[in-house]
């Protein structure tokens, strides 16, 4: 629509300015013509040829009248146009900018999301690392309740000793409680467990606690 409109204004600014040129060219003719018809008639007479030439004068003045008020709406219309082409040039310029803005603006979203993705990450991998920290702790944790089990093992094995020895001590009649054993009493008694077991020997203290059972039930 614009452009269009562009178009009849330039065509019409062109229409105006081949019939100023033609005006022109047409004065320039009767002035041509009137200087021959001067010179033509200053020999005859030229107070006569001076009078024509006078009452010629106003026709011509009219002739630039007119012509001037046919170049007002020309210079009119040039200005307009140029006042156009300006305003396409901002409009253009503006685009241009709003363009440029909105690259920017997207490439600050895309760092942002790039940043918030990796402090995520990060998040992530402390989270993973404290999990492994924690399991690690937890298993420490449980290897050193089954060390303390073992140092428990040991002292129900002493307490079993003792109780050997409380029935060596005691009448005869009471060993049959027990019932009668391949091994000395003395020698199964002096058999008495390191201080710190490994946990490969748990099971082991488990059946020593379990024999050894009659003996508290003794005590």
């Amino acid at each position: 629509m614009e452009i269009d409109r562009r178009v009849k204004l330039e065509t019409l600014v062109a229409t105006e300015k081949r019939a100023a040129k033609k005006a022109t060219q047409k004065l320039e003719l009767k002035e041509a013509e009137l200087l021959q018809v001067r010179s033509m008639l200053h020999d005859v007479n030229e107070t006569k040829s001076e009078n024509k030439v006078l009452k010629q004068q106003p026709e011509a003045s009219d002739f630039d009248e007119d012509l001037f008020r046919r170049s007002k709406p020309v210079q009119a219309l040039v200005a307009y146009i140029n006042m156009l082409h300006d305003f396409n040039e901002t409009k253009i310029e503006n685009k241009i900018l709003t363009q440029q803005l909105e690259a920017s603006e997207f490439y600050e979203r895309k760092m942002t999301q790039e940043l918030e993705m990796k402090n995520k990450r990060i998040s992530e991998i402390e989270i993973t690392v404290k999990n492994a920290i924690d399991r690690l702790s937890a298993v420490k944790t449980k290897n050193v309740s089954k060390s303390g089990s073992d140092g428990l093992g040991g002292s129900i094995h002493g307490l079993g000793d003792r109780a050997l020895t409380r029935i060596e001590n005691a009448p005869s009649s009471s060993s049959s409680v027990l019932g009668r054993s391949s091994l000395p009493l003395q020698s199964f008694a002096s058999k008495r467990p390191a201080p710190v077991q490994s946990i490969s020997e748990v099971p082991k203290a488990k059946k020593r606690v379990t024999f050894f059972s009659a003996a508290e039930f003794l005590d």
